[in-house]
């Protein structure tokens, strides 16, 4: 047996044995949902793969496929709805567990994780023979909507010709590919948001079906592999409530608001987070402690007085324990911009009798901001205490017709929208320049008068009575 000979040699053995012990400890835990067997009672609608693990930059595609079509009846007498099993067998509802002529699917995904990149709609089978549907007789192409902002896809198709029937537990059809690319570290589902398949009736064997599939549904999930502290939200503009609106306008103060949280589904995490204005350092915060899934917010102000109209660029840098074990940081950017504000002019009448029309222009109206263009312009006119207008038009030109009966101090508006977004906003003082008001004076109508056409007809025909009269009178009288 190995005699050591000194106190420094035990503890050099101690802490090799330390070490060594250490080494078989993971830096991080990362919690993986694992994938789900596909049920073989109904036709299931899934994402394959289910799970996909990824960095910022990766692309990967998913497939999402129909499992278990088959040609079977299932009589049960409960009504079946989403998420429940079919019932007991019974006599009541007939449902089919094939016979598929159409289908709607909607699919959702985070946007802020994933990116959009592509999708390929394999259908009919002629075309695709992983697919669905037939072309003959008809296919028709009812949907197919990507809202790569929103994170949405919907896809309806249907046709003449059923499905092919598989029951198979290799066997699925697939309705369409998509591909994503990774846009930041974090977890999104990529959710079956809806599936309704549904069978033709018109056909002899489904006659007496129920027109929906019943079905299941397995959506996907994404995650990037070391699960640590991220930014979740960057928002940056002026406080308006409890909300941050974009651009700043001149004479507001600004705000920076940061969202972090802990993706990790186990272990604390400890960061670090930096805010920078171009390249001046605004402010930073130190060994913040997250438990697993926490989250935390970081806010700055700006005054007023520091801010000039522009743009500048604000940087979030943020590192923590589990994300710098992979030698990494993250950062975002944001930009701040500060606008100025339009000048408005009405140019039109003060007063107008009641029952007649008037006209305004905006002849004159600019934006001072060295980026901005007043884009839609919107007239309204207000009666006295009005809560909704009496008239409303648009463009740079307004008419108004008034009426009989409106009588008082009206006021006309015109509020503009400009390229950035900004219109008057009456929670939001600094907008009050993006409208304009003009007092309108409408009195009583002020009558035909005594040389009316009407008038003057009357008179023509009375003195032509009386000439015609003379004249008779006097070849009379010789």
């Amino acid at each position: 047996m190995l005699k050591l000979k000194n106190t420094a040699e035990i503890v050099v053995v101690v802490l090799i044995l330390i070490w060594s012990a250490m080494l078989t400890i993971p830096l991080y835990s990362v919690e993986r949902v694992a994938a789900e067997p596909l049920p073989s009672d109904m036709p299931v609608v899934h994402v394959d793969p289910q799970n996909i693990i990824g960095d910022p930059g990766d692309t990967f595609t998913i497939y999402v496929k129909i499992f278990n079509l088959s040609n079977n009846f299932h009589v049960t007498d409960e009504q079946w709805e989403y998420g429940e099993p079919l019932g007991p067998p019974g006599v009541r509802h007939n449902y089919s567990l094939g016979g598929l002529f159409g289908l709607d699917l909607k699919l959702q995904w985070d946007p802020t994780v994933l990116e959009y990149v592509e999708h390929t709609v394999t259908m009919p089978v002629e075309t695709y023979p992983e697919g669905l549907l037939h072309a003959e007789p008809e296919l028709v192409d009812v949907k197919d909507e990507v809202d790569a902002e929103a994170g949405t896809y919907l896809l309806s198709k249907s046709s003449q010709h059923p499905a092919d029937a598989f029951n198979r537990p290799d066997n699925n059809s697939t309705a369409f590919s998509m591909t994503f690319t990774v846009l930041k570290r974090g977890v999104s589902e990529i959710s079956i948001a809806n599936a309704d398949l549904a069978i033709a009736r018109s056909y002899p064997e489904y006659a007496d079906a129920n027109a929906d599939i019943p079905h299941w549904r397995v959506s996907g999930f994404f995650q990037t592999p070391a699960l640590a502290t991220r930014i979740d939200k960057v928002e940056v503009g002026a406080p308006v409530g409890d909300q941050i609106k974009d651009p700043v306008i001149t004479g507001e103060d600004a705000e920076i608001r940061v969202l972090v949280i802990n993706d990790n589904f186990t272990m604390p995490d400890t960061h670090n987070i930096t805010i920078y204005q171009d390249t001046t350092v605004l402010n930073s915060w130190n060994d913040v402690t997250l438990q697993p899934t926490e989250n935390t917010s970081y806010s700055i102000s700006i005054d007023k007085d520091d801010l000039s109209v522009g743009s500048e660029t604000i940087t979030v840098e943020l590192t923590s324990t589990l994300l710098a074990s992979g030698g990494t940081s993250e950062t975002a950017e944001k930009t701040l911009r500060v606008i100025d504000v339009p000048n408005l002019s009405i140019q039109g009448p003060s007063s107008v009798a009641a029952g007649e029309t008037v006209s305004y222009k905006s002849e004159g109206s600019t934006h001072t901001d060295p980026n901005g263009d007043l884009l839609n312009l919107t007239w309204r006119l207000w009666g006295p205490g009005d809560v909704a207008p009496r008239s409303e038009d648009t463009g740079s030109e307004a008419t108004f017709e008034t009426e009989d009966g409106w009588l008082g101090n009206f006021t006309v508006t015109l509020d503009v929208k400009d390229n950035y977004g900004v219109t008057f906003d009456p929670a939001r003082p600094a907008t009050e320049p993006w409208r304009a008001k003009k007092t309108l004076e409408i009195g009583e109508p002020t009558g035909p008068g005594l040389f009316t056409l009407d008038n003057i007809v009357l008179v023509v025909i009375l003195v032509v009575i009386i000439a015609l009269a003379v004249v008779y009178l006097r070849r009379r009288s010789r």
